[in-house]
This record gives C-alpha cells, sequence and structure tokens, in this order.
C-alpha cells in the first residue's frame, strides 16, 4: 500500500473517531444523568455510563495514537509550509505551536475549581438493590423497643438541643440517616460548624483527628479528608468518642 493510501486509510480512522468520541461525550454530558443520587437512569442503549466512559477513554487513546501517525506521515508536507509561511524562523514557530498545545491543558487545570465540594459524596452512596437487601436482613425491632426507644439503658439515644449531654450518650451519623434525631457529619460541614453542632472544643477536635492546630475552622471535612487522607466515618467515630468522654 503506497502513502496516499495510508494517509487516506488514517484520515479516515480519524474522522470515525472524532465523531465517536464526540457522540459519547455528548451522551455522557446532556443525556446520562451524573451525581450520587439522581433520578434517571444511568443506562443509555443498554450501556451503563461507566461503560460509556470507558468508550470515551479507548476511541480518545486512538485518536492520539492516530494524530501522531498522522503528524509522521504528514511531516514533510507541514515543513514545507512552514518554510513558506515563516521562513527561517519556521522551527521557532513549530516549537511554539506545540509549546500553545500544552499550556492550553495548563491553563485549564489552573483556573478550574481544586477539590470541589460537589464531588464529595460522589461514589458513597448504596444502590437500591443493596439498600433493599440490606433491609430484608436488618433483625425486627421489638413492639415496645420501637414505641419507646429511651426505654431501655442499653439504648443510644440522640443528643437533643437544649439537654445536657451528661445524662445522655449522643448519636453521630451519616447522610443517610440524617432523617433521625442526632448530628449529622457530611463532607460538606466546616470544623466550625461540626463544633456549633456538637458543643466540643475546636481544638479538641483537631487533636482527636490528628490535624494541625492551624488549620482553619472554615475548612470543611470533605476537603480536609482529600488532603490527610481519613475517612467521614472516621471522624464520626471520634466525634463521638468525644462526646462519650463529656458525660
Amino acid at each position: 500500500m503506497n502513502k496516499p493510501k495510508i494517509k487516506y486509510l488514517v484520515d479516515s480512522l480519524l474522522f470515525i473517531c472524532f465523531l465517536a468520541t464526540a457522540f459519547v461525550g455528548v451522551i455522557l454530558g446532556f443525556i446520562i444523568p451524573e451525581g450520587p443520587a439522581v433520578s434517571g437512569s444511568k443506562y443509555f442503549l443498554g450501556l451503563h455510563r461507566h461503560q460509556w466512559g470507558g468508550i470515551h477513554l479507548y476511541m480518545s487513546l486512538a485518536f492520539l495514537a492516530l494524530i501522531l501517525i498522522h503528524l509522521i506521515l504528514s511531516w514533510n508536507w507541514i515543513k514545507c509550509q512552514a518554510k513558506l509561511l515563516f521562513k527561517r524562523f519556521w522551527p521557532h514557530i513549530l516549537v511554539l505551536t506545540g509549546i500553545t498545545a500544552a499550556l492550553a491543558m495548563i491553563l485549564i487545570w489552573i483556573f478550574s475549581p481544586k477539590f470541589p465540594l460537589k464531588y464529595d459524596t460522589y461514589g458513597q452512596g448504596k444502590g437500591i438493590e443493596t439498600r433493599r437487601t440490606q433491609r430484608l436482613q436488618e433483625p425486627p425491632v421489638p413492639a415496645e423497643r420501637e414505641s419507646d426507644p429511651l426505654s431501655s439503658e442499653e439504648e443510644t439515644p440522640s443528643l437533643q438541643p437544649g439537654k445536657s449531654a451528661s445524662h445522655e450518650t449522643p448519636s453521630v451519623h451519616g447522610r443517610e440517616e440524617s432523617s433521625s434525631v442526632g448530628i449529622t457529619i457530611t463532607g460538606r460541614m466546616t470544623l466550625r460548624q461540626l463544633a456549633d453542632e456538637t458543643g466540643l472544643l475546636l481544638e479538641d477536635i483537631l487533636k482527636e483527628l490528628g490535624l494541625p492546630p492551624e488549620t482553619s475552622p472554615e475548612d470543611t471535612l470533605g476537603r480536609l479528608r482529600r488532603h490527610y487522607s481519613f475517612a467521614i466515618d472516621e471522624v464520626r467515630s471520634n466525634v463521638a468518642r468525644l462526646l462519650s468522654k463529656q458525660e
């Protein structure tokens, strides 16, 4: 196969990859919903959002490989055109073109928000089937305890506003239990909000979580979790431990 036929084949494959990548991008951006818990199906044409994401990745890699082959096959033409347009400065122009392409990606990274809070809960939700299975496996609650959850000393009551912590053991829970009475701790909560909700001293919270004393009280738990590699569940456990010490 001669060079013109190879170039025609490469350009045709480039066109196909370009259209396929753009099509999958539109599906991911406008058709399939995103997020940890949204209304609407995560499937389109029988494929899950993650499957479409995999297709998008492989088509992008194929596109990059074909672009490299296209540049190699067309290098002589590119060089001749650059010489005609820019004379003796053509090598500098070609190098500047490559730098500009890399700089565009760097600028996108610079101006994109770092650790955005809207993604803190992504991947933490449980599927419908998982929740249904857990409910079926949970033992039934006795009628007398269901009607009066505070009647037994073995129960762990929630922390109620205006009541002394010395007479109660507060409950600390996460987003999925936010309908119950107690302290809801999520990644969107700041250290100051955590201290206000629990009545704990900020320095005690920082010490219990192993955070530096100079940590800003306005930092959210989700942002700190990413920087210091701890789980929100660890925060709930540590806060519950501090609250139990105040009894």
